[in-house]
């Protein structure tokens, strides 16, 4: 009798964990396909204007050259305004161009559409500091309190990527 209850009790903590685990990857899955939307409708944004706003990446690197930074700048050539938008890869994030530059590109357009600045950088347990530490090139030249900033300041480095637009 003991045995019984106690192989019942594991079929169903068993059944339990699976449901919970197809839970979890439904959630994920779900998640990653409305990202895709999103950055689906920012090409599309992108394509559809763009005679009129420029878009530009760059990098700034880790000691060990991780790009653990990536930074989208738009500029529109019509009401001259730029807006920025910034990807911040975790210390324990596997590193994805790609993906940063998706993060990055998302939250430029944010900013370009909604005409404000947004998304606040909160420190979690130092790891932002120490990024920030590490890359004292990004602290010298960008002043970083938001992840999507409207109507910003070009750096040095981002007048010389849209040189031929401005």
């Amino acid at each position: 009798m003991f045995k019984s209850s106690q192989t019942k009790i594991t079929t169903f903590k068993n059944q339990f964990v699976n449901e919970f685990e197809e839970l979890i990857t439904n959630e994920l899955l779900r998640k990653e396909l409305e990202n895709q939307i999103q950055y689906k409708k920012n090409k599309e944004f992108l394509y559809v204007n763009c005679n009129r706003v420029k878009r530009r990446f760059y990098h700034y690197r880790s000691e060990d050259k991780r790009p653990v930074i990536t930074i989208c700048t738009l500029y529109d050539l019509k009401e001259k305004v730029t807006c920025r938008g910034i990807s911040i890869c975790s210390l324990s994030d596997t590193i994805n161009k790609e993906v940063g530059r998706d993060y990055a590109e998302d939250r430029a357009i944010e900013a370009y559409l909604a005409k404000e600045t947004t998304q606040p950088i909160y420190s979690n347990h130092g790891s932002i500091d120490v990024i920030f530490e590490e890359i004292a090139q990004f602290k010298k030249e960008i002043i970083v309190k938001f992840k999507s900033a409207y109507d910003v300041d070009m750096t040095d480095f981002e007048k010389k990527i849209f040189k031929s637009f401005l």
